[in-house]
């Protein structure tokens, strides 16, 4: 009889069966970076935290709990184990041959001597700069990553700010081989993860995927945007969240990482966040506020989806209104804390 109640007690402590379900456990790790660089794990980085929800998408049950719960429901979450369970022959074909074209010795390879375009990491990423693949990779990435090395990259105000930072994202088109890198690009549409398809949507007239490679401590501050997915294949991402009616106070053109040492930021901190590992996806819905810190350097890719359950819906337009005003309303209260 005793053995019986110490069984029952773990349930009677819970208020509901999802305080009582367990995260399932994270996938281990790729056996390689792909030759891209990675830090150490560190107590300030916050890689082992994460507040968001964390559904297992290795099954059609998964999968199905998280369109409900999750995409119709307007909430973010980190899918994890998407790409596990059996798949057919192209899809495996088709992804080992995306992992292969984006290691770092083969895009130097490859596409060193493309001619991509950067732009700016502030909330509105209005400025470009065009350099090759090569140029970008051995000078913006191997600077942040020295100075990650040295201890030097702090956040501090006096470092560059995120006007004057540049990052690969998207803009394939506009590159000098930009069918050559769209060639890479499709072989990871075959590809993608049930957990994406999302019902309601059409791939090639409602997703529009972005492909990306950031340095150690770049990333991108707060800024809204349509819904869609973001996955990682090496190096980690930590991810800030708040809701459409529940802005943060933040410098549009201060970096994550100067945000994130500011006074304001830890005064503000309702955020919801999650560090993304590698083989892991996130959902953003449609006008969350988010922002993005790049632990290592971090290749992804981000599918934009416009149909479906992730249009932008009626409540998602009333909170982001609802939101602006209170963001008007707290940047007037931060006065120089902004």
């Amino acid at each position: 009889m005793r053995s019986m109640w110490l069984c029952l007690l773990p349930l009677l402590l819970c208020t509901s069966f999802e305080d009582c379900r367990a995260d399932p456990p994270p996938p281990p790790p790729p056996p390689s970076s792909l030759g891209w660089r990675s830090s150490p794990p560190s107590a300030s980085s916050g890689s082992s935290l994460c507040t968001l929800a964390r559904v297992d998408a290795s099954t059609p049950e998964g999968v199905r709990r998280f369109w409900n719960a999750h995409v119709k429901g307007e909430r973010p979450a980190v899918l994890i184990n998407a790409r596990s369970g059996p798949k057919s022959e192209r899809y495996t074909r088709s992804f080992d041959e995306f992992l292969r074209r984006i290691e770092r010795n083969a895009m130097l390879k490859e596409h060193g001597q493309a001619v991509i375009t950067l732009s700016t990491a502030n909330s509105y990423s209005h400025d470009k700069r065009k350099v090759t693949l090569e140029e970008y990779i051995k000078q913006a990435l191997d600077h942040a990553a020295e100075k990650r090395v040295n201890g030097t990259h702090t956040g501090r105000a006096e470092e560059l700010r995120g006007n004057e930072t540049y990052l690969w994202f998207g803009d394939h088109d506009d590159a000098s081989d930009g069918r050559r890198l769209r060639k890479m690009i499709d072989t990871y549409e075959h590809s993608m993860p049930e957990a994406m398809q999302i019902p309601g949507t059409t791939f090639k007239r409602d997703v529009a995927l972005s492909f990306g490679i950031g340095g150690v401590g770049t990333g991108v501050p707060w800024h809204t945007h349509g819904a869609g997915f973001s996955e990682c294949f090496s190096g980690r991402k930590r991810w800030f969240f708040q809701p459409p009616d529940d802005p943060p106070v933040w410098d549009p053109d201060a970096t994550t990482a100067q945000w994130l040492a500011t006074a304001t930021a830890q005064k503000h901190s309702r955020w919801m966040e999650c560090v993304l590992h590698p083989g892991e996806i996130v959902y953003f819905p449609s006008e969350w506020h988010h922002a993005t810190l790049n632990l290592d350097e971090v290749i992804h890719i981000s599918a934009f989806v416009n149909g479906g359950w992730a249009a932008t819906s009626a409540k998602a337009t009333a909170a982001r209104e609802r939101g602006l005003r209170i963001m008007a309303s707290r940047r007037a209260a931060a006065g120089q804390e902004l």
